[in-house]
């Protein structure tokens, strides 16, 4: 069990990136934000068995969530992310860790730390992109009762499709 727990911690300490500097606004995305990796050791082993396989659940929601938020505060973030992924230089993962450390390419400042995206960070709502409360309410105007209900569901994402229908 101290093997997993070890790995744990590794996998906790790659998730948590500690702030070290950030630069000032400008009229051009503003200098990448230093980011330094800080070690985190987590000693799973002295917890009941139950307890270390809910670990694994809990772990894989957060995944989700994080996900989800990522594509609430932008929905330009993930593609970026796709693009320095698949780059596979040291500035590309320099880009990727600032992206996954700030959920989108603004820095603490609100400042864009990669050209391309709109100047200021857009605030995140819980419409698709494009979308308003009025064209929300329109489309369940249109829904019989059941798919209105469905719709209206907690878990339930309303997303745009092939031509922009939702």
């Amino acid at each position: 069990m101290k093997k997993t727990g070890r790995s744990w911690g590794r996998g906790i300490a790659s998730a948590l990136l500690c702030l070290a500097a950030t630069a000032e606004a400008a009229a051009e995305p503003s200098p990448l934000p230093a980011l330094k990796s800080v070690a985190v050791e987590v000693d799973i082993t002295g917890l009941p068995a139950s307890e270390q396989a809910a670990l694994v659940p809990l772990l894989r929601a957060a995944r989700q969530l994080d996900t989800l938020y990522v594509r609430q505060v932008w929905p330009g973030t993930g593609a970026l992310m796709t693009e320095r992924r698949s780059a596979g230089t040291s500035a590309a993962q320099a880009e990727l860790d600032a992206l996954n450390f700030f959920k989108g390419p603004w820095g603490p400042t609100g400042t864009p730390f990669i050209g391309g995206v709109p100047s200021e960070r857009p605030i995140g709502d819980f419409y698709p992109s494009g979308t308003t409360k009025h064209d929300i309410e329109i489309w369940l105007a249109t829904l019989s009762e059941p798919d209105r209900k469905r719709a209206l569901d907690f878990f339930t994402v309303i997303e745009r499709g092939q031509k922009r229908a939702l």
